[in-house]
């Protein structure tokens, strides 16, 4: 090899790892891409009404040289606005004699103008992206642009690299210029520049198989949080990224991407594999697709530790990865060198909570400059962003620090959705009507999750159980039980009576202390108390926060604070609902859960699906049930079924007799000759053999199989 010449060092590398044939082969791949481009041009440039589905099957079809949300924009502007894409298509494919800068700078032009604002194709690299995917019409000569593959070409050859921010034609005519260096230094490959290119990303997948010898980031570095695992599994899938050198993220029922060619063919794949969970599992997927397709190597990650008010800071070494674990919470990965796993988080707290995707699993961290913050805190262990006199983090041992790290024991919402089986859709319309009211009420059956969504969302959304708090109301539950009132007290051997808050006052107190965190009140069963009596004042209140008034028992004005929310449940098959006022009622958002009706609609079935496999003929029994109460507000919920030890037939038996007849026998009051209807056996052969008109008259008879028989068989 020859020591003065980089280029031809870099040829030779390449003749040494790629085997013969293989860059004929991609290139070829390529060259199909090239023919199906100019196909769509061909009937752009006329103004031909094909163009459409030419251009949609030059961008779907075994492409992979374009990223998902790139091919996502393109086709949602062809289907809104068709006519203007394809004005600006006839002037990037013009046949003139125009310089390349002018087409890449008009098409730049119109592509950020039809983007919405929130769109993430905002910089350099990711707008000549599809732009050069588009070029790729005009031939060979005009090969596809991805930046790290370039990047990490200039590093190994020395090649200058740009300043930051330079505009996307001088960057693309940068990556042309050094294509051409490289067929100069050849004797034959690459003939020309979608070869030399084919040869970047070859040699950029070779690199991936090797075992890094040491990680250094980027000096364009993304900074990602990569948060993994829910509750106990975190601390061991923790312990398992550090030992093997990896960010694992589970969802396993989110296929292999390695040969997933988009966004859509992947989420067209979980329709057929997972029915009835397109929404939820495809938000998942689009996450995935950022670990597939953005995360690269010499790009930064952070772990928040789970158990510790510490985070883990480390350098992508390779890109995405599947792994077939027999563990299904370690499948999808990237490799990273872990330099630091005692950092405070404390010294990235800001960047955390300023980061639009905080809410999600994977995301960019873009406020503050955040991947230069933590490169330096990375190198240093010290907060660059810290001022002047200011005392740099220490390792957590301060209450603050333990706040801390109970917070990350809380889920995403994303996590949570994945969590409950729901559609993580359903959990923000919930936060969103949270966010308007400040309270909310869950009403439906018994058995549909009320209580239980209610404190895990309470939890989620607070950032930690120490900011939630849950009563029940009942009876004899009173305004000073919940506000505030006198309680006897024994002091010294004399009876008398202390002012004491109550819960209310309580979470109030604590969310004015700290108001730029949500605390929530979660009132279980909020229809069983006499409201009217419990609430008092609190009924103006609830509506009017910025109002300030004096409870019953105290002269110092009151107000409730804005960030105090309030989760109730509500039984709707109570007949304590007739004691919920039209007052309440309109202070309140309500949320439905009925098994009819989504996020409970279709739960025990992916439950089934996921935990009870060949128990899914429960699901059909339920639903045959609640067809004959006829009653959707008495309706069996799923939750009944849905045991963490699992279940099985007997199981699934014992449950009928002793959690589910009972509760029909209470809503069948006056009506007991139909409890037969309800046998479990019964209801089992209908939804088996369809339904039987004998068993429309059988009525309640002597003898009849109880459901202990049929789990006994």
């Amino acid at each position: 090899m020859s020591a003065s010449n980089p280029y031809a060092d870099y040829i030779e590398r390449a003749r040494d790892l790629i085997e013969p044939g293989e860059l004929e082969e991609e290139a070829s791949y390529k060259l199909h891409i090239v023919k199906r481009f100019r196909w769509a041009r061909d009937a752009v440039l006329v103004g031909n009404a094909e163009w459409e589905s030419r251009l949609r099957t030059a961008l779907t079809k075994d492409n992979n040289r374009i990223d998902g949300f790139s091919r996502h924009y393109l086709l949602n502007w062809m289907k809104s606005r068709s006519d203007e894409l394809l004005t600006v298509l006839q002037d990037l494919w013009a046949d003139d004699d125009r310089e390349l800068a002018e087409r890449v700078g008009s098409f730049v032009k119109s592509l950020v103008a039809y983007l919405p604002e929130d769109a993430r194709l905002k910089g350099v690299n990711s707008r000549l992206r599809p732009t050069s995917v588009l070029l790729m019409a005009l031939g060979p000569d005009h090969p596809p642009y991805k930046f790290r593959q370039f990047e990490r070409a200039y590093e190994r050859t020395g090649h200058p690299q740009l300043p930051r921010g330079t505009d996307e034609a001088t960057t693309y005519d940068h990556a042309a210029e050094f294509l051409d260096r490289l067929i100069d230094c050849s004797d034959g490959m690459p003939n020309d520049r979608l070869e030399a290119e084919s040869i970047l990303w070859m040699m950029n997948d070779a690199a991936q198989h090797e075992e890094p010898s040491h990680a250094e980031p980027s000096p364009s570095a993304t900074a990602w949080v990569i948060r993994g695992g829910r509750q106990g599994e975190h601390q061991e899938r923790e312990v398992f990224n550090f030992e093997h050198g990896l960010a694992v993220v589970g969802w396993s029922q989110l296929p292999d991407l390695r040969d997933v060619s988009s966004l859509r063919d992947m989420e067209d794949t979980i329709r057929r594999e997972r029915p009835g969970h397109d929404k939820s599992v495809s938000n998942h997927a689009r996450q995935l697709w950022k670990l597939r397709t953005d995360v690269s190597v010499g790009d930064l990650v952070v772990q928040p530790r789970r158990g510790a008010s510490l985070i883990a800071l480390g350098i992508v070494t390779r890109e995405y990865s599947y792994r077939d674990d027999p563990d299904r919470s370690r499948r999808h990965a990237v490799s990273v060198d872990w330099k630091r796993t005692d950092v405070p988080r404390t010294a990235v707290r800001e960047d955390l909570r300023r980061s639009l995707g905080a809410q999600q699993t994977i995301y960019s961290i873009t406020a503050n400059d955040g991947a230069w913050r933590l490169h330096q805190l990375m190198l240093t262990g010290r907060d660059p962003g810290a001022r002047p006199g200011h005392a740099q983090p220490e390792a957590a041992s301060s209450e603050s620090a333990e706040a801390e790290a109970t917070s990350e024991l809380t889920p995403s919402l994303e996590e949570l959705a994945d969590e409950l089986l729901w559609d993580v859709e359903h959990l923000r319309k919930i936060e969103w009507l949270l966010r308007d009211k400040k309270q909310v009420i869950f009403q439906g059956p018994p058995g549909t999750g009320k209580t239980h969504v209610g404190q895990a969302l309470a939890e989620c959304l607070a950032g930690s159980p120490e900011r939630v708090r849950i009563v029940q109301f009942h009876p004899s539950y009173a305004y000073e039980d919940f506000v505030q009132g006198f309680r006897p007290t024994l002091e010294g051997g004399s009876h008398g009576f202390t002012l004491r808050d109550g819960p209310l006052l309580e979470m109030a107190r604590r969310a004015r202390e700290v108001d730029d965190e949500i605390h929530v009140l979660v009132i279980d069963e909020i229809n069983r108390g006499n409201l009217a009596k419990v609430f008092g004042e609190l009924y103006f209140l609830l509506e009017y926060r910025d109002v300030e008034m004096r409870l019953q028992y105290s002269d110092e004005p009151f107000s409730l604070p804005k960030n105090l929310w309030i989760i109730g449940t509500m039984n709707t098959a109570d007949r304590s609902i007739a004691l919920v006022d039209l007052a309440l009622r309109r202070r309140f958002h309500f949320v439905e859960f009925h098994p009819d009706k989504a996020p409970v609609q279709g739960l025990l079935r992916g439950w089934l699906e996921e935990e009870a496999s060949g128990m899914d003929w429960v699901a059909d029994v339920v639903d045959r049930a609640n067809e004959k109460l006829s009653d959707r507000h008495a309706a069996i919920g799923p939750t009944y079924f849905m045991r963490k030890d699992g279940l099985d037939e007997e199981m699934v038996g014992l449950i009928w007799e002793h959690n589910v007849l009972p509760y029909i026998e209470e809503q069948l009051y006056g009506e007991h000759g139909r409890l037969g209807e309800f046998d479990l056996r019964k209801l089992r052969r209908s939804v088996d053999s369809g339904p039987d008109p004998a068993d429309e008259d059988s009525g309640d008879q002597e003898g009849a199989p109880t459901a202990a028989d049929d789990a006994s068989d």
